[in-house]
């Protein structure tokens, strides 16, 4: 079993048991952000600093005020995205939190520059 967020275990399919990774599982991570971040270029931030980071996903404004960020990637490429987003705008965000689930795919392959913008 993994662990993700908050407690919840999930279990491996039992292929993925018998096989030998020479590549990072990825992962989804479902971010949102509170603060001043609407109005200040948090978005267009976010997407310049994943155009060196190989991420899938988007980001986008809330009605509430808040920005959510989807994005997936292998675990240490994440880490390493939301570390510099965190730097470069640490004077906007108040408060983040993050869920962690398996990766779907659905944006395609984690590239950089494949991170978009919905609004």
């Amino acid at each position: 079993m993994r662990r993700y967020g908050s407690g919840i275990h999930y279990p491996l399919p039992i292929g993925l048991l018998l096989i030998n990774h020479s590549f990072p599982l990825m992962t989804r991570h479902t971010i949102h952000y509170s603060g001043r971040v609407q109005g200040v270029g948090f978005r267009y931030t976010v997407q310049r600093i994943a155009r060196n980071h190989a991420v899938a996903g988007y980001v986008q404004n809330l009605p509430d005020g808040r920005v959510r960020l989807i994005a997936e990637g292998d675990e240490a490429t994440l880490t390493a995205f939301e570390e510099e987003i965190a730097q470069a705008m640490q004077g906007y965000i108040r408060n983040s939190t993050c869920e962690v689930s398996p990766a779907t795919g659905e944006f395609g392959d984690a590239t950089p520059g494949a991170l978009t913008i919905r609004y």
